[in-house]
């Protein structure tokens, strides 16, 4: 994928340049809590950056003032959505499992980029 090829995602930006996927955690109005869709996001770019032979890093921040401020207690979206984010249905424990899995045995090196209060 060129530098100028990036998959769009609708909580989380992603670009690569010089060898560095950059994913971007990006609701900083709620400092990046973690939604539903923020964590399929999150799941879905570093399955990308694994599969991209262009990147060798994987670089993962926040937009705005927070890295990210846990998971989003603000419950929206249909019922089953809902039912999913409340009682930790078994797509939500997945998604847990997964960006844990990506970030802990990666297929490629990964840091976090946080700022110093």
């Amino acid at each position: 994928m060129s530098e100028t090829e990036s998959p769009a995602f609708e909580t989380v930006l992603y670009e690569v340049s010089d060898r560095v996927a950059t994913v971007t955690l990006n609701r900083p109005e709620v400092h990046n809590a973690l939604s539903f869709q923020l964590r399929t996001d999150i799941v879905n770019a570093l399955r990308h950056a694994e599969q991209d032979p262009d990147v060798s890093l994987v670089l993962l921040k926040g937009a705005g003032r927070s890295f990210c401020a846990g998971y989003d207690l603000r419950v929206s979206g249909s019922v089953e959505e809902r039912r999913n984010q409340l009682i930790g249905g078994a797509t939500t424990s997945k998604q847990h499992t997964a960006v844990r899995m990506h970030l802990h045995t990666p297929a490629r090196p990964s840091t976090c980029s946080m700022r110093r209060v």
